[in-house]
């Protein structure tokens, strides 16, 4: 079988996996807000009871153990919500990213930058940010892409006296090579490969998420058809680096 085949069956898997993935996580919302809506109408009913009847010791003690209930409840229908969105988004990537704009990567880092300003204030960290070309792409999916890896790049910094966050481009191989690289705990090897896939975190992170973030990430820049991976040795930080495709040579410049 002819290479070109043999790509076309493999896109059309994807494609077909991918559509099954949003569908999968549509349909799955709607009885999750089901149960949402009804918990809180047993919680409405539950607080109109012990408005009426509420003074009996066995009242309090099963209203009381009923709401507790509800509120794993509820708790958990908000987690599986958060989940099922975040299905959503990944699904929605291959079917609303539109990679044919000019987008200025300065201007889009500059405008997040402000926008993680405090989290960079409260964990004492610097983020630098090199002169980076104009690129072909979904302007709105690339603010996700470098929001997401500096995003993680903070939440993961730990305790490194030296906590510093470095975007940046380097050219190669025909191929612009964007990097976020960090200062943090950095990743083991046997690990480099698994944070791409979906719902896989770390061993032993202590961070709250699901596990999507950087499924996300792959997917963006597979989008704009480029690629993705890791360089890490564990104590000495983390570089993220992807390729995108440049239309402009002239950077704009950068700032720290």
């Amino acid at each position: 079988m002819a290479l070109a085949d043999k790509t076309a069956k493999i896109e059309a898997v994807n494609r077909d996996m991918e559509d099954q993935l949003y569908a999968t996580s549509h349909d799955l919302r709607a009885p999750l807000i089901n149960v949402q809506g009804f918990s809180r109408e047993l919680q409405i009913g539950l607080d109109q009871l012990r408005n009426r009847n509420g003074r009996s010791p066995e009242v309090v003690a099963v209203l009381s153990d009923v709401d507790e209930s509800l509120q794993f409840i509820l708790a958990g229908v908000a987690r599986l919500d958060a989940l099922m969105t975040s299905l959503l988004g990944v699904s929605r990537i291959a079917t609303r990213t539109n990679p044919t704009e000019q987008v200025d990567l300065n201007a889009l880092l500059q405008k997040l930058a402000r926008s993680v300003q405090y989290q960079l204030a409260d964990k004492s960290i610097t983020l630098a940010v090199e002169s980076l070309p104009v690129v072909v792409g979904d302007s709105a999916r690339l603010g996700q892409l470098f929001r997401n890896l500096i995003d993680n790049a903070i939440k993961y910094m730990g305790d490194n006296w030296e906590r510093r966050v470095h975007v940046g481009v380097q050219a190669g191989a025909g191929e612009r090579r964007f990097f976020v690289q960090d200062t943090g705990p950095g990743i083991a090897k046997e690990d480099q490969e698994q944070i791409f896939r979906l719902f896989r975190r770390l061993p032993n992170a202590d961070c709250p998420g699901e596990g999507i973030g950087l499924t996300m990430v792959r997917k963006i820049v597979e989008k704009h058809g480029g690629r993705i991976w890791v360089e890490s040795t564990p104590g000495a930080g983390a570089t993220f680096w992807f390729t995108l495709e440049a239309s402009q040579p002239t950077p704009i410049g950068g700032f720290e």
